[in-house]
């Protein structure tokens, strides 16, 4: 990626891996880019140069597999819990202390990964309650606020409720769609999108499309226990790292 510090350049094969991961399964594409890149990046740096490419990525999506959106449910009983918590996150990245940002991001994630892994092992997948279910809803709102990835918390959440892989993906992708309007909305105001993160984006799309035909073909042909349990264990790694060395 000529022009662009070494540190972006690295982030090319992470994106084209984990946006192979959200493409087949809806989820996973920014919250492992975040993750491994905030080894060497700050979180906020590297958002506004992935929120895009998220976004992109999601109408693709959405548009290739419309007819297995659960529209209801999503409208009704998912938006507005998580959108109530995206102002929260918004607030806390600015205001919060870098180091202890990425800190508890490292904690959330390997939390999260431990929790599905642990779940997946027993095989318990009943719904919710109504009370933990808007919970955690929206404090997936407030994740995604933060770090434009409360996928973890929310797959956590529809994984029960959706089990058809194909309907869970669709669902998702029409999710994020509002949540990362409203964030590249608010980056905008804020003067986040600069020349640099502009030029990244556009190197970055050769590793999108690469995990968007990567991530259709795995949909396709691999089960999404298998694949989803390998994408845990990468990401109880990763968020260990992170909260270690904060």
């Amino acid at each position: 990626m000529p022009g662009l510090p070494l540190e972006l350049a690295a982030l090319f094969p992470v994106v084209a891996a984990a946006f192979a991961v959200e493409a087949a399964l809806g989820f996973g594409g920014t919250v492992i880019t975040v993750a491994v890149g905030s080894l060497w990046l700050p979180i906020p740096a590297v958002l506004p140069v992935l929120v895009p490419l998220g976004t992109a990525l999601s109408a693709v999506l959405v548009a290739r597999n419309v007819a297995h959106v659960a529209w209801r449910p999503l409208a009704l009983r998912v938006l507005p819990w998580v959108a109530a918590g995206v102002p929260v996150g918004l607030y806390a990245l600015t205001r919060v202390d870098a180091g202890w940002l990425k800190r508890g991001f490292g904690v959330f994630v390997l939390g999260l990964a431990l929790t599905e892994l642990r779940r997946a092992h027993s095989g318990a997948a009943a719904p919710l309650g109504g009370p933990a279910r808007a919970t955690l809803l929206a404090l997936g709102g407030v994740v995604h606020g933060a770090f434009s990835t409360g996928g973890p918390m929310l797959v956590y959440v529809l994984g029960r409720e959706l089990p058809d892989k194909a309907r869970l993906r669709a669902s998702l992708s029409v999710l994020w769609l509002p949540l990362n309007a409203a964030l590249l909305v608010t980056y905008a105001t804020q003067g986040r999108f600069t020349a640099t993160t502009g030029v990244a984006s556009a190197a970055l799309v050769p590793a999108w499309a690469i995990g968007l035909v990567a991530g259709e073909w795995a949909h396709r042909r691999v089960s999404r226990e298998r694949f989803a349990f390998a994408v845990l264990v990468v990401l109880a790694a990763v968020g260990a790292i992170v909260a270690a060395r904060g």
